[in-house]
């Protein structure tokens, strides 16, 4: 048996960030280890640059269950910054748009299309191994006290309900899973019918019989200038249709 923690994450809007090409950023229907990992850290009042955010995301196991996916949007994004010298730092936007220019000196425009999830709901089941800066305990109570603002991959993406955290001990993840229900709020509320998510996606310890694998870069080594990712090998499965073969087979 291990103990785990289980929360929910529904939101209007929330956006997990996959691998940036060029001017697209791309969302998954569920978020990867950096994304939890920060989510935490915030609730925790963890600054960014505090290196018990990597250690924590170090730490960090994962499974999520997808109960909605839902329905993908793209936004075309505009934005206006200037540009980058020795020795100029920006404390507030006021100061980038104008406030600390040179005499003349325009701000850029920086153009991108940005992926989000509307009405999606996914739950997290988390666990720890190895060192890590608190246990499960003290992440259950960031969780219902939230230190710093939270949000959903961007921060204009606020949850939708409380994170509604649960921690039990169970022989798998799946298990902790299967005895988190979705919420009534989430299931009656949706004004769009998704269907049900039926895929639980997890961190890959082997056993990749009953799933697929497949690579997600979003293992935090560094934050310093350019952040850099490690991979992580992720199982993805299918529990209607595992369930299906167990009926089968009963």
């Amino acid at each position: 048996m291990n103990d785990y923690l289980v929360f929910q994450l529904y939101g209007p809007l929330q956006s997990w960030g996959e691998i940036a090409v060029g001017q697209v950023r791309g969302s998954a229907d569920h978020p990867g280890r950096s994304a939890v990992a920060g989510l935490l850290a915030a609730c925790l009042g963890l600054d960014r640059d505090d290196p018990r955010c990597l250690t924590l995301a170090g730490a960090l196991r994962l499974a999520v269950r997808v109960d909605r996916p839902g329905l993908p949007l793209i936004d075309y994004h505009t934005a206006q910054c200037p540009a980058r010298k020795a020795k100029r730092r920006f404390f507030t936007r006021k100061d980038e748009l104008g406030g600390l220019l040179a005499v003349g000196e325009r701000p850029n425009t920086v153009l991108s299309d940005r992926s989000y999830r509307q009405d999606a709901c996914c739950t997290v089941c988390v666990w720890l191994r190895g060192e890590s800066p608190c246990g499960l305990e003290e992440l259950k109570a960031a969780l219902l006290r939230p230190r710093f603002t939270p949000y959903l991959g961007r921060k204009s993406c606020p949850p939708g309900l409380p994170f509604a955290p649960a921690l039990g001990s169970f022989v798998a993840p799946e298990e902790a899973l299967a005895a988190y229900p979705v919420s009534a709020l989430i299931l009656v509320g949706l004004k769009r019918d998704q269907g049900a998510g039926t895929a639980l996606h997890r961190d890959e310890d082997g056993d990749a019989a009953c799933g697929q694998v497949y690579t997600r870069r979003d293992v935090p080594v560094s934050r310093k200038g350019q952040f850099r990712f490690h991979n992580r090998r992720e199982l993805a499965l299918d529990t209607a249709a595992a369930k299906a073969r167990e009926d089968r087979c009963s």
